[in-house]
């Protein structure tokens, strides 16, 4: 289940394919965070796939309707639950930004199987 807005194409799973999250997903998602974390985990899952897509705070707050520090308050706790990460590689005018989404919930599956 990990996402990227990248052009490259990673090998995925059968089970990958789904940008959902199920029941259990979201409890798990719920108990690490909260409500607030889960619409926003889900709302970076429903642009997942978007090319070029900027996970930007001052543009996802504006979508949301929610103020920058609402988004970053929570995006940070995406970010050290390791429900959302953003790796930048290069510099200058050639910059790319890889975006991985819900590697957490990921390993949440696998224990449970």
């Amino acid at each position: 289940m990990y996402y990227t807005t990248d052009s490259v194409k990673a090998p995925r799973k059968k089970d990958m394919n789904r940008n959902y999250l199920s029941l259990s997903d979201k409890k798990f998602v719920v108990s690490t965070l909260n409500e607030v974390g889960l619409y926003l985990l889900e709302f970076y899952m429903s642009k997942a796939g978007t090319p070029q897509y900027e996970y930007s705070d001052a543009k996802t707050a504006q979508a949301l309707g929610w103020t920058i520090g609402k988004t970053k308050d929570n995006r940070l706790k995406l970010e050290k639950a390791n429900l959302f990460k953003q790796d930048t590689y290069g510099t200058g005018e050639k910059k790319a930004v890889v975006t991985t989404i819900g590697k957490a919930i990921e390993l949440f599956r696998n224990a449970n199987k």
